[in-house]
């Protein structure tokens, strides 16, 4: 049975996933999902940093916990610039990397390769060498990595695709990143 359908609908904030007897990432990934969707990602994250130093298990999980904000950001306003620039480097921009693994997710792994170029190519424009810029070709590398079930080599072939070196190399690291993530 699944986890989820035996949990009460998400009331749209942390306090039940905090009080509960045993931590689950689950609940914490629905409750941010459900803040973004009837609020706003700036909601959810005023909500995680509520916990993060009086809650072990959202301290620990943050990174991941800010990707869930990122990808339901990316379900609310459809567009990878739109939902960068809503977005929190808060966690060492797990947002950042949610959103393009829910992009690349939505799009999937035939349309990111062959559009490994344009992805981000918008934030480039606008701040070529940026963190944002940095963390949509990283990101892009998460989303490689979810696309391809976490296959290290698929992921890096796929970074391989990007014609900037600088662009490349970051998307490099993310793939790594993920796949340590994973392990």
């Amino acid at each position: 049975m699944d986890d989820r359908a035996a949990r009460t609908p998400p009331a749209g904030d942390l306090t039940g996933c905090v009080k509960a007897s045993e931590q689950s990432f689950d609940c914490y990934r629905d409750e941010l999902t459900a803040i973004v969707a009837r609020h706003s990602p700036q909601k959810a994250f005023a909500a995680l940093k509520q916990y993060y130093d009086n809650v072990s298990y959202v301290k620990s999980q943050c990174h991941q916990l800010t990707h869930a904000i990122g990808r339901a950001a990316l379900d609310r306003y459809g567009e990878l610039s739109d939902t960068y620039a809503q977005g929190d480097h808060y966690c060492w921009a797990g947002y950042h990397h949610g959103a393009l693994e829910e992009y690349s997710a939505n799009k999937g792994f035939d349309y990111v390769i062959k559009n490994a170029n344009q992805v981000c190519e918008k934030l480039a424009s606008r701040e070529k060498f940026s963190f944002n810029h940095y963390n949509c070709v990283h990101g892009l590398g998460h989303g490689f990595m979810e696309v391809q079930n976490g296959e290290l080599f698929f992921a890096l072939y796929a970074c391989d695709k990007i014609n900037d070196d600088w662009e490349r190399e970051s998307c490099y690291v993310g793939v790594y990143m993920q796949n340590f993530m994973e392990a």
